[in-house]
């Protein structure tokens, strides 16, 4: 058994004056060395059936003195910062002095920073969400991409090009002044805005007309792809032999047909089906991440540097986890967006701001409306869990408990009951909103 004492220090900080009784010293200190009696051999006696006498002799008392003051911080110290309700963040800073001795209590301490408490500016938040069944503008939206897949390209009138034209050109292009495999294009339909060539290409069309021949030469990047061409320089000249513009076909029912459906009232209705199917799966969900994020802009405080820090590596690291069952690396996946690492970074610690930001505000707001769970809500918790495991609830509470787990499963609760209070008691917006 251990008991505790906390004080508040500055900065956020916690000092704990952990007492662990003799008894518990003791038995650790006898596992010990019954642990190293299987661990070694010594001669004359079967593994683990060396006396004490002969193991505490051989390994030496400050190598159990060590081993025991190692085991007993580690599983005394998460204990006893979970049943005092703190959370820690960065690295705790442990007595290095601290060494056991059998047969006395043990005594150490530990300076620790503390998950912020943060307060709010205001418990009112507001959010827009769009209709939950859909509008006349987004089923049109889902016409329009049907005419799409039917349009076809025609020749408009000359004019200068703009940035999401769809053009017939040609071009030749070298490397470093050499010619190289398929540096000759004839007759190729392009569609800007499709990122399908280096932006310096785009930029050198735009604003040209057709019967234009345009040049541009510049340092090719290593975007993961031609490798071998990444530093050297590339250098186009784009001849542009007309504007083409894709004609949609009128909304009948031969285009109804032509998509499956019997006539146009049938492809509305079916589509204004799934659009409802789509927003009934996910509508409730987008509101409490609208709210959540709402309430996140309301809070008070600095969140602690080290917290960030933690938040972006977890965010990376099951980043990395799943490109990893796609048998890509992190480092691939950065270079095949096209994102500079350290633009990569920034907003991978933007994404961990707002996701703390939220979270703590969150925690903030079951603090003021007095959203904390009770042990009633807890049981319930460890109840609906054993349902959906092989265990029963109290095994299950046990398992959480021994993992130092229960501070961290009631800020869940807390969180997810101010989620709840959100959607009762803020403000929401109903509006159409862009496609």
């Amino acid at each position: 058994m251990a008991k505790s004492k906390f004080e508040a220090l500055d900065d956020g900080k916690v000092r704990l004056t952990a007492t662990v009784d003799v008894a518990t010293v003791d038995a650790v200190i006898a596992k010990i060395y019954r642990d190293a009696a299987k661990k070694y051999k010594f001669p004359g006696f079967r593994p683990g059936k060396a006396p004490r006498s002969v193991v505490e002799k051989a390994v030496g008392t400050e190598y159990a003195g060590v081993m025991a003051t190692d085991e007993v911080i580690n599983a005394s110290f998460p204990q006893l910062i979970d049943e005092a309700g703190y959370r820690v963040i960065g690295r705790p800073s442990f007595d290095e002095e601290a060494f056991i001795e059998e047969g006395q209590d043990f005594v150490y301490t530990v300076e620790f920073e503390v998950r912020p408490v943060c307060t709010l500016k205001s418990t009112k938040v507001k959010a827009t969400m769009p209709p939950r069944e859909a509008t006349d503008t987004e089923v049109d939206a889902q016409v329009d991409t049907i005419r799409g897949r039917f349009a076809q390209l025609k020749k408009t009138k000359s004019r200068t090009i703009k940035d999401d034209d769809f053009v017939l050109l040609s071009f030749t292009s070298m490397i470093d002044g050499e010619p190289y495999e398929g540096s000759e294009v004839e007759n190729y339909p392009y569609q800007l805005g499709k990122n399908m060539m280096p932006p310096e290409f785009e930029e050198a069309i735009v604003g040209a007309k057709p019967g234009d021949t345009v040049e541009t030469e510049f340092v090719l990047e290593d975007s993961g792809e031609n490798t071998e061409f990444a530093g050297k320089t590339i250098t186009f000249s784009i001849t542009l032999h007309e504007i083409q513009a894709p004609e949609l076909p009128e909304v009948n029912d031969d285009l109804a047909q032509m998509s499956g459906f019997e006539n146009v009232e049938e492809m509305r209705a079916e589509i204004k089906k799934s659009i409802d199917d789509k927003k009934a799966g996910s509508y409730d969900n987008v509101l409490r991440q609208r709210l959540a994020s709402a309430l996140g802009e309301q809070l008070k405080g600095d969140i602690p540097e080290v917290l960030i820090e933690a938040r972006a590596n977890t965010l990376k690291r099951e980043l990395a986890q799943m490109l990893q069952q796609n048998d890509m690396t992190l480092e691939q996946y950065i270079a095949a967006t096209g994102t500079a690492p350290e633009e990569f970074e920034k907003d991978v610690i933007t994404q961990a701001e707002m996701a703390l930001s939220e979270e703590l505000a969150l925690e903030a707001l079951a603090r003021a409306e007095k959203l904390e769970p009770s042990d009633k809500d807890i049981a319930k918790e460890f109840e609906k869990m054993a349902k959906e495991s092989d265990v029963t609830a109290a095994q299950m509470q046990e398992r959480f408990e021994e993992a130092a787990l229960m501070t961290t499963l009631r800020d869940d609760l807390a969180r997810r009951n101010a989620v709840e209070w959100l959607v009762e008691h803020a403000e929401i917006e109903i509006a159409e909103e862009a496609i």
